[in-house]
């Protein structure tokens, strides 16, 4: 019996915000890119040269939103 390798669309480590925050990321930059590794959460691009580079979701995080306000616009309750 063989088994395939799933998808990576189908690996159960990428939510669907996952999955929005790589394409927001890659919409900014001008990049294409394909899913990667979901065991250690890290996000594969290719940028106009073709050049691979590799990001975790926490970079994407935090370069998308450098001022730590959450994405949806939802905040913390403030003291």
């Amino acid at each position: 019996m063989t088994t395939s390798r799933s998808n990576d669309s189908d690996d159960p480590r990428f939510s669907k915000k996952d999955y929005e925050l790589i394409g927001d990321y890659a919409k900014l930059k001008g990049w294409r890119y394909g899913l990667g590794d979901g065991y250690s959460r890290i996000a594969y691009f290719y940028d106009e040269n073709e050049t691979l580079i590799r990001k975790s979701l926490a970079e994407l995080g935090a370069e998308l939103n450098p001022g730590g306000t959450p994405k949806d616009g939802k905040h913390s309750r403030g003291r």
